[in-house]
């Protein structure tokens, strides 16, 4: 299934508010548990299978976490301007206010 964004939002704004909420719960919930299961093999991954203790024990874990996640010589690169230049086009009515078909669904 390839649903937009505008579908997404049209659809669930369709709804009645308990539905949303509903909707919405459910969505935290995948979040939730998609996070937990990626810290679950991190933590497999470092042979940690008691709860951290103490706040330095946290501290530590959520930076090798995100070099988990991303690389730690993705964190220290500095960026690298310019690599688009002349392939983006600025149209010239950007600065103009939307339709009122934009924001209508």
């Amino acid at each position: 299934m390839n649903l937009s964004a505008q579908e997404v939002t049209a659809t669930f704004f369709s709804l009645p508010e308990q539905e949303q909420q509903t909707v919405f719960d459910s969505m935290e919930f995948l979040k939730n548990k998609s996070a937990g299961e990626q810290t679950k093999h991190f933590l497999e991954k470092l042979g940690k299978t008691e709860s951290l203790d103490t706040e330095s024990e946290m501290t530590d874990l959520s930076v090798n976490y995100k070099d988990y996640l991303w690389g730690s010589d993705k964190l220290n690169k500095p960026l690298k301007l310019g690599l688009f230049k002349g392939q983006i086009k600025m149209s010239d009515d950007f600065n103009e206010p939307l339709p009122d078909s934009f924001w209508l669904v």
